[in-house]
């Protein structure tokens, strides 16, 4: 198999019997852990009909740097409104390699060519992340979050600040209590329609820049904070 190494068109397939195989049209191979570097030449750019094959040959260590999964790229001509390249149920190694030009051909028709070259240099990516998961620095993760409460109740404090408190102390308004606060900038002199971030960031007020803080970090900390 060593013309695979030097980067032809390598398609992969799974039989119940032998695994995952690799053939570029000339020689197969099963491939395992020990072998999956042929995989991952530069020039070498995998074909399947669908993404579990390729997910299984990065498992077993191949880091190719591009793949076509029919699947996937029939998708993209399906949203263009255009016939997708048709396989066999069961497509042989001859299947899927023959069918190749045929899909080159529908995307550049399709006016896809670019956008398929990203979605096959994607496509590994993404499954070796599935593979390996995705590493964080999560002292640096907290910080983040920190700093963003911190801005939150900065915000709130100004605004609370702004609109003033009742006997106990309270905020009169709260910073999510959308008909109240356009009542309240009513008061001031500022007619808004709605509180979002176009209307309140054209609004020269310290209350609209308040709240606009306080909505940006309240996001971040409440959308983020739980995923650890």
């Amino acid at each position: 198999m060593s013309n695979l190494a030097f980067g032809s068109l390598i398609a992969l397939r799974e039989e119940a019997r032998t695994g995952l195989l690799a053939s570029d049209g000339q020689r197969c191979e099963v491939i395992n852990a020990a072998n999956a570097d042929l995989l991952s030449a530069p020039q070498a750019v995998l074909i399947s009909a669908a993404r579990p094959a390729l997910a299984r040959a990065i498992r077993r260590g191949a880091q190719p740097r591009r793949a076509i999964c029919y699947s996937e790229h029939n998708r993209l001509l399906k949203h263009a409104g255009c016939a997708p390249i048709a396989l066999p149920q069961d497509p042989s190694f001859d299947d899927l390699l023959a069918a190749a030009p045929r899909l080159g051909e529908a995307l550049h028709a399709a006016g896809l060519s670019r956008v398929s070259r990203l979605e096959s240099a994607f496509l590994p990516v993404c499954e070796q992340m599935q593979a390996v998961g995705l590493f964080i620095d999560s002292d640096a993760w907290h910080a983040v979050l920190d700093a963003a409460g911190e801005r939150a109740r900065g915000a709130q404090q100004r605004l609370t600040e702004l609109v003033g408190t009742d006997l106990g102390g309270h905020p009169n308004i709260e910073p999510g209590e959308r008909n109240r606060l356009i009542e309240w900038f009513a008061s001031e002199g500022v007619a808004l329609k709605n509180l979002s971030k176009a209307t309140l960031s054209a609004v020269e007020h310290p209350a609209a820049q308040a709240l606009l803080a306080w909505r940006e970090a309240s996001k971040l900390t409440s959308t983020y904070e739980s995923y650890l």
